[in-house]
């Protein structure tokens, strides 16, 4: 796991990480309080069964983009699991804007993101499973062997057009010839 500054470019390894098995996929009491989102892909907004219910404080739902309902799949992270969200590139070989994807977006700005705007910390976590080739071919250029470096996995994005700049990111970066977790912010 590495960490990177984007304000000076620092990067830490983190060290003495570990892997532990599963448990309740409930949020501990003792965090409850702080979680401002939260989406488990159980809970469709009623009469709107392609955006999810924030079940954290802040009510920030997010759209289920161009995959819709069928982006809620039965694969399971963990036991007791509900839904899982798939997100994927539909074409790699052409210039689009047809990947399933989750999010909320306002050129005016999302009220309930306000919640983040005076954040000193921040946790982003979640289940993840790649499928397919990584990284993915870049279907925004044409050349045929040119890959993205980076799988952006979850995060907070900082409310405008530009994707790039973050709050909070989990992505899967290129290092060397590795593929890395990263997180940045």
């Amino acid at each position: 796991l590495y960490l990177i500054s984007k304000a000076n470019g620092k990067i830490w390894q983190v060290t003495g990480a570990r892997r532990v098995g599963a448990s309740s996929p409930v949020v501990l009491p003792e965090l409850a309080g702080n979680v401002a989102a939260h989406y488990d892909f159980d809970h469709p907004v009623a009469g709107s069964t392609t955006w999810e219910a924030d079940q954290g404080w802040s009510g920030t739902n997010i759209q289920l983009v161009n995959g819709g309902v069928e982006m809620r799949v039965a694969d399971r992270a963990y036991p007791g699991a509900g839904e899982a969200l798939q997100t994927q590139q539909m074409s790699p070989l052409a210039s689009s804007n047809d990947d399933w994807k989750a999010g909320v977006y306002d050129a005016d700005g999302v009220d309930s993101l306000g919640a983040f705007a005076d954040a000193d910390e921040i946790s982003v976590m979640g289940w993840f499973k790649p499928t397919g080739e990584h990284p993915a071919l870049n279907s925004g250029t044409t050349n045929p062997d040119d890959r993205y470096n980076a799988i952006g996995l979850a995060g907070v994005l900082t409310g405008d057009s530009d994707g790039h700049a973050v709050r909070a990111l989990l992505e899967v970066n290129t290092v060397g010839d590795e593929l890395k977790l990263v997180a940045l912010g």
